[in-house]
């Protein structure tokens, strides 16, 4: 891990994707040939304005405190812009000046190199916002996660303020914001015994006024929590492949009396549970065909009960019926329009409209509800 860290994710990426560095080292190989002589001074000047730009912006934006860097945003979110850009700037001239005076030797300055992919790290988990859309795709706001060391959000709700929910797993943390992005609440401690939480996956809100939260890895399981006070309920689950066992549970719904569903993923299908925690059936079996499941990552459920669960293996979407008998499949390996690969997650608006976390094509895809028209009695 450690030479890979150092080697590959900066020492030798960062004459790979140095704009001018990979150039002059090609031109320097050839340098009897009159052409490389030239290519080679082309690419020495554009270094040196390079590293002159990205000196000039470094000082100007680190004696303002980064409030001259620009930033696509203002307010509160375009503070974070501006200081991610007055560390960018630094980085860069930093990174050019050690491999300007140890060249390639820097690679093999493993504590150096390490040191520098630290840094670049922290920057990239920097960006880790949360973005809110309108119904059409239009941008609205983004917001910045408390922390990001240790990992990425990962699972989104709604509690019963209409307030958004975020999971963060390797905080085992549960994060409550405000539509505007101000995070009012936060709870959870890490552990494997009864109301702590090991890499949380998913929320979902039960009608009885209770929080279930599924969790993998750790712990097998899916606990419950009283939704005012935060106090534990119960838990369901442990790990296994029997009725009421769990292999990655990941995501989880609720119909309106409380029955609970669960999407075991590796177990490759659908496990419901009454309100109260007990087994109740499951359908789905590993498999292509329609009413096979491949990792069933997310699951939701409209308000005429229909079931709609997200196939990471598949990458597709395939909606049941209350009792589990498939209905139809959306999308299917791809990349146009319509197609998915690898979807995460998924969610339904109140008007039935489908929105998909296209995970490996990095987009969000909408399927608009059809609304289908009964033909009026003839006289």
């Amino acid at each position: 891990n450690i030479l890979t860290r150092s080697m590959i994710i900066f020492g030798q990426g960062a004459i790979r994707c140095h704009p001018y560095l990979v150039r002059e080292m090609e031109a320097a190989i050839n340098h009897e040939d009159p052409a490389s002589l030239d290519a080679f001074d082309r690419a020495l000047c554009g270094h040196a304005d390079y590293f002159v730009t990205n000196f000039c912006r470094a000082f100007i934006y680190g004696v303002s405190g980064s409030h001259l860097a620009p930033a696509p945003y203002a307010g509160r979110i375009g503070a974070y812009y501006r200081r991610l850009g007055q560390m960018s700037a630094a980085f860069a001239v930093t990174a050019d000046l050690v491999l300007m005076i140890l060249g390639g030797a820097f690679k093999r300055k493993e504590k150096l190199s390490g040191r520098f992919a630290d840094a670049l790290g922290y920057m990239f988990y920097a960006t880790a916002v949360l973005k809110k859309f309108d119904a059409d795709g239009h941008f609205l706001l983004q917001w910045q996660m408390p922390e990001l060391e240790r990992g990425k959000p990962k699972g989104m709700g709604i509690d019963a303020q209409g307030h958004i929910v975020v999971i963060e797993p390797h905080y085992s943390r549960i994060n409550h914001f405000t539509p505007e992005g101000q995070l009012i609440r936060q709870w959870g401690k890490s552990g494997a015994d009864d109301g702590h939480l090991t890499l949380p996956r998913s929320f979902a809100r039960q009608p009885q006024g209770n929080w279930i939260i599924s969790e993998y890895q750790g712990a097998e399981r899916l606990q419950v929590f009283d939704e005012i006070s935060g106090q534990w309920r119960m838990t369901i689950g442990q790990r296994g492949a029997l009725n009421g066992q769990f292999n990655r549970p990941e995501g989880v719904t609720c119909d309106a009396p409380g029955h609970i569903y669960v999407a075991d993923s590796c177990n490759h299908r659908i496990q419901v549970f009454t309100p109260d925690g007990q087994w109740m059936r499951s359908f789905g079996n590993p498999g292509l065909k329609l009413g096979s499941l491949s990792y069933p990552y997310d699951i939701v459920m409209s308000s005429e009960g229909h079931l709609y669960v997200c196939e990471f293996g598949n990458s597709r979407i395939q909606i049941f019926d209350p009792s589990g008998l498939p209905i139809e499949i959306l999308g299917g390996p791809g990349a146009s329009p319509g197609m998915l690969s690898n979807p995460w997650a998924i969610a339904l608006d109140s008007k039935g409209n489908l929105y998909v976390a296209d995970a490996g094509n990095h987009r969000i895809q909408k399927w608009i509800r059809k609304v289908v028209k009964e033909n009026p009695p003839q006289p």
